[in-house]
């Protein structure tokens, strides 16, 4: 062995160790809660607070029975440029997720090919080629499986903007208008 190869030995080992490094699975970690809090009334128990922002917010502008509101809030959904861009990454996140749930099964191809070639003086000849291929990646370190969950969180996220921007957008209008209509009202 020359002094190049035994120098390089230990980096390309540790390259190769470090490549077959699995995503390690996240927990949460274990808390120590006390029994009662001096903030709770006696007898009552802490109730821990759910997430709230992938709740449904429904039609909540009807509560206030306008039929131009409703109008408004309708066409704005419709003609928002902010909306329709939320709404195109929401399916460009779905279509990628899809992509990567095609990882997990076998990928087969085929082609055909034709080549008619010959020089000055000789016959022409002709090739043809038929070529079938299959393939499946085993997911042994979890890089599959871990960019299919990505794939899902970012499609999950997505959506979540888009629910936010659709719920920023009727809430502008609804604000809006009805500050014209207090000062209307002047």
């Amino acid at each position: 062995m020359n002094q190049l190869t035994k120098r390089m030995a230990p980096l390309v080992a540790a390259l190769l160790l470090a490549a077959c490094s699995s995503v390690p699975e996240l927990k949460a970690p274990a808390i120590d809660m006390p029994s009662a809090f001096k903030e709770a009334p006696d007898g009552t128990t802490w109730k821990v607070a759910q997430p709230a922002e992938g709740q449904p917010r429904g039609q909540w502008w009807l509560a206030f029975k306008d039929p131009e509101l409703t109008s408004l809030v309708e066409d704005a959904a419709g003609a928002n440029a902010n909306l329709a861009v939320a709404a195109a990454r929401v399916r460009q996140a779905r279509a990628l997720a899809g992509i990567s749930d095609a990882e997990r099964v076998p990928q087969i191809g085929a082609g055909i090919g034709a080549q008619r070639s010959g020089a000055e003086g000789l016959a022409p000849a002709k090739l043809y080629q038929a070529r079938l291929t299959a393939s499946y990646e085993v997911d042994l370190f979890g890089r599959v499986g871990a960019g299919i969950s990505a794939a899902r969180a970012d499609a999950s996220a997505s959506e979540a903007t888009y629910k936010s921007v659709l719920l920023a957008l009727q809430a502008d209008v609804a604000q809006t208008y009805f500050r014209l209509r207090a000062t209307d009202a002047e």
